[in-house]
């Protein structure tokens, strides 16, 4: 059951990432095996209908997505422990949203982010929200969030007309981004 759970959570992170990718990977890679040994199990079968359910919703989200705005691709860098969607929002603003995908390492992330925040305090502040709490940072035109699950969202303002210098400028930001908080950062070439 601990794993379906993980599964679901890992999930709604790709799915509020947008990174259909790697939420197809989650449903394809489980094991129908073991799902079957367990559905007699009535929480087992709880998390696997709504597993379906949300499944189904975001493959319509991912094909309304694409079809509305002719995106068929989206760039993607990862750490170790950290996947990261980027997006462009206009000409010279760009997206990234990260998130855990190895749960079991959210206590060293966070601690990461307190370091940070103990360091940096001008560049990086914390608010208190409703029981929990949201780091913020600026830093060369990237402005970085990072909220309570330990999801990272990024802007960032690039000032250049060359798409091709444009395009590593975003990817070596959000990169410098991921770094932070866990290792070297590849970027995943889907070409």
């Amino acid at each position: 059951m601990t794993v379906i759970s993980e599964r679901l959570i890992l999930a709604s992170f790709a799915s509020w990432a947008e990174d259909y990718e790697f939420l197809e990977s989650i449903f394809k890679n489980r094991s129908d095996e073991k799902l079957k040994r367990n559905e007699r199990d009535p929480p087992v079968s709880l998390f696997q209908s709504i597993e379906k359910e949300n499944f189904e919703r975001f493959k319509e989200k991912q094909r309304l997505l694409m079809d509305e705005s002719s995106i068929t691709q989206y760039s993607v860098i990862q750490t170790e422990h950290i996947r990261a969607t980027i997006w462009k929002i206009t000409e010279f603003k760009y997206n990234m949203r990260g998130y855990l995908t190895d749960l079991g390492w959210g206590e060293i992330f966070f601690d990461k982010v307190a370091r940070m925040l103990s360091h940096n305090r001008a560049l990086i502040n914390a608010d208190h929200k409703y029981g929990g709490s949201q780091a913020f940072g600026r830093r060369n035109n990237c402005i970085v969030k990072i909220d309570e699950m330990g999801l990272i969202e990024g802007t960032f303002y690039v000032c250049e007309r060359n798409p091709r210098r444009k395009r590593q400028k975003v990817i070596q930001a959000f990169k410098r981004v991921l770094r932070n908080f866990d290792g070297p950062a590849e970027y995943l070439d889907r070409k």
